[in-house]
């Protein structure tokens, strides 16, 4: 581990270098290009701080730097964001400065993101305001596992520092209180994350506030509670079918699937299509009979439309099972590849001519790309090529408001540059739709 610690912070002090010449010859741009790889190889390194500081002298002030960042190729690169959060905060855009370093941990909370000094201001409070803090906080949190272990919450305890001194200044704020349950529930903290949530119902009685509170009991392991209070609330909002499927799927991990059932058919009675009702009750059902023909079912819907919330409910029938198994999700290139080519409506056998590589892939891999593309090899096309020493393409973040980059590889090489999905994890505000990628 160390080695690899030291081989990025030599890769980023290279980079700082190199933005360092060519800020030297008034290319502002191409040397926060090369600043943007420097801080996504490490985050933490000072001189990364330094030489921003440089370019910000440089270019005539943090809000002139600004202007000059939406110049620099790679907007959705993860480097170039976590850039502009520090610009913004040079600036003095305090909300959009959090907001944007936390959509960034949020992506990579794993990497020491947040450990800035201007992030641990005991001021900072004053400066954000709490609808800002609370969308920032929400949006972190549904980018963490639920709970986020013990080893790997040390990189978020500056959110949580931030989060608390904001709470305690602004307790009177509704929203900023349930959103900042969220994320005391992901870290642990469930009697924050209850009070929270409570203190937030008394001064705005939300439905937010309610579903919220229900989480932060059943992590508490308070099941009877979580599953009474939203049964009150379905008989107040019965509009919102997403909890009564998660009443149904609470009281199926409770050993009661007939009870869960019932909830489960009232779903479907309102929403036949419903998108994730129908997979829950397959696995109710089988919970019920294991009848094998509900996991053949759920296997066919997964076929039928791959990312559908039948893999959810399949894999987790299917889990510590000798006979299935969870198959770990592949990651190759050309599997990345075979799912978008597959994606399009109107794809053809032949419409996949040549693929180039950086990389050798598993065999098992390219078999699966040559099934689906069986069209015989030729000396003017091959479909499959080696090339070496190319340069990975730099990884890109997909979002119109900065706020949910995508998964940084780990590796020696320039950084990749990875594309994440626009929209992705939103924090909805008012209704929640009845999907589980809600505010929760």
């Amino acid at each position: 581990m160390e080695h690899e610690c030291s081989a990025e912070q030599l890769d980023a002090e290279g980079e700082v270098a190199v933005a360092r010449l060519v800020a030297d010859s008034g290319d502002l741009p191409h040397a926060l290009r090369h600043l943007a790889d420097a801080i996504a190889y490490d985050p933490r390194l000072p001189d990364v701080h330094e030489a921003l500081a440089e370019i910000i002298a440089r270019a005539g002030g943090a809000e002139q730097l600004l202007q000059v960042l939406d110049e620099v190729e790679g907007q959705d690169f993860i480097g170039t964001i976590a850039l502009r959060a520090h610009a913004s905060a040079v600036a003095g855009q305090w909300d959009g400065a959090v907001a944007t370093l936390f959509a960034v941990a949020g992506h990579e909370p794993s990497r020491s993101w947040l450990d800035v000094a201007w992030l641990r201001r005991p001021d900072l409070p004053d400066h954000v305001s709490p609808k800002a803090m609370a969308i920032a906080v929400g949006r972190l949190a549904q980018g963490l596992a639920d709970p986020v272990p013990d080893d790997e919450r040390e990189p978020l305890l500056p959110a949580w520092e931030l989060l608390s001194a904001s709470v305690a200044r602004h307790g009177d704020h509704a929203m900023l209180l349930w959103c900042a349950s969220l994320l005391a529930r992901r870290l642990g903290e469930h009697d924050e994350a209850i009070a929270w949530a409570e203190k937030s119902y008394e001064i705005e009685p939300s439905h937010e506030a309610v579903v919220v509170k229900g989480y932060a009991l059943r992590s508490a392991g308070r099941n009877d509670e979580a599953i009474a209070l939203w049964e009150a609330e379905i008989e107040r909002t019965p509009e919102d079918l997403g909890l009564c499927l998660d009443v149904a799927e609470l009281l199926g991990s409770t050993n009661r699937p007939a009870e869960a059932l019932k909830w489960t058919q009232h779903v479907l009675d309102r929403e036949p299509d419903h998108p994730k009702a129908g997979a829950v009750a397959l696995g109710l059902r089988y919970d019920l009979d294991e009848d094998v023909t509900r996991l053949i079912a759920l296997a066919d819907q997964v076929r039928e439309q791959p990312g559908s919330f039948a893999e959810h409910v399949l894999a987790k029938l299917s889990n510590h099972r000798p006979w299935l198994g969870l198959v770990p999700e592949p990651e190759e290139a050309v599997i990345n590849l075979l799912r978008q080519v597959l994606g399009k409506q109107d794809w053809q056998p032949d419409s996949l001519s040549t693929v180039t590589l950086s990389a050798v892939e598993p065999p098992s891999a390219l078999l699966a790309l040559r099934t689906a593309f069986p069209r015989p090899l030729s000396p003017s096309s091959r479909c499959l090529s080696l090339t070496s020493g190319s340069r990975p393409a730099r990884r890109r973040m997909s979002c119109g408001d900065t706020t949910a980059p995508s998964r940084i590889p780990r590796c020696r090489h320039r950084p990749k540059r990875s594309r994440m999905r626009s929209g992705a994890r939103p924090l909805f505000i008012g209704c929640r739709r009845s999907t589980p990628t809600t505010a929760r």
